[in-house]
């Protein structure tokens, strides 16, 4: 199955665009699409340093850089390479992070995946509930053969995340990212379909 046929995207203002995602619900949270009443939230989670940290991605700390990644995310969606979600309190309707799957590569049915959440909603299980919502349309809807995750060695939490979900260890690269004045040691996981299976039942405790 074709990401293009799930995703579609459209022009709703001259200063916004609109990402139509599929819609997940778990115990807590409501993996929806993005959008613009996101973006307050959005941009403090990504202009913050610490938050940041293990992420070397581009900081984030206006709207007109805000406005440009989601069309860059609607862009590579409409292609068919990456899909994003706003991670929400099911509780509160309320963002408290993004989640998703990049790189999409059909022929080898294969993705990378990731998670960001704001610092006041962390150690409170949301990450494994939506990266468990994550693996379970990956593996299930867009029958995808393996996932692939990276991690900042120091990374602690999510090291024992993808820990907890099955992943397994692949390379170790060795002070291969200098991101915030520091060498990092970068660490590349996987999960194949199978070994997903195995570790379902855990899933459904959070559905």
């Amino acid at each position: 199955m074709k990401l293009q046929k799930i995703f579609t995207l459209s022009n709703v203002a001259a200063e916004s665009v609109l990402i139509r995602s599929p819609r997940i619900t778990t115990n807590r949270l409501v993996l929806r699409a993005i959008n613009t009443s996101d973006l307050e939230t959005f941009i403090a989670m990504r202009s913050d340093t610490e938050t940041m940290q293990f992420i070397p991605l581009p900081l984030i700390n206006t709207m007109d850089s805000a406005l440009c990644w989601m069309r860059e995310v609607a862009q590579q969606t409409e292609q068919g390479t990456c899909l994003h979600w706003a991670i929400t309190s099911k509780e509160y309707n309320t963002f408290i992070g993004t989640c998703g799957l990049f790189g999409w590569q059909t022929n080898h049915r294969r993705a990378e995946t990731g998670y960001m959440l704001t610092k006041e909603h962390r150690r409170c299980g949301f990450a494994t509930e939506a990266m468990l919502a994550v693996l379970k349309y990956g593996f299930e809807t867009l029958q995808l053969h393996t996932i692939h995750a990276s991690v900042m060695g120091r990374n602690e939490a999510s090291l024992q995340l993808l820990n907890n979900l099955g992943f397994c260890l692949e390379v170790v690269r060795r002070d291969a990212t200098f991101w915030q004045d520091c060498w990092h040691t970068e660490q590349d996981f996987s999960i194949k379909s199978d070994e997903w299976k195995e570790k379902e039942s855990i899933y459904n405790a959070y559905h």
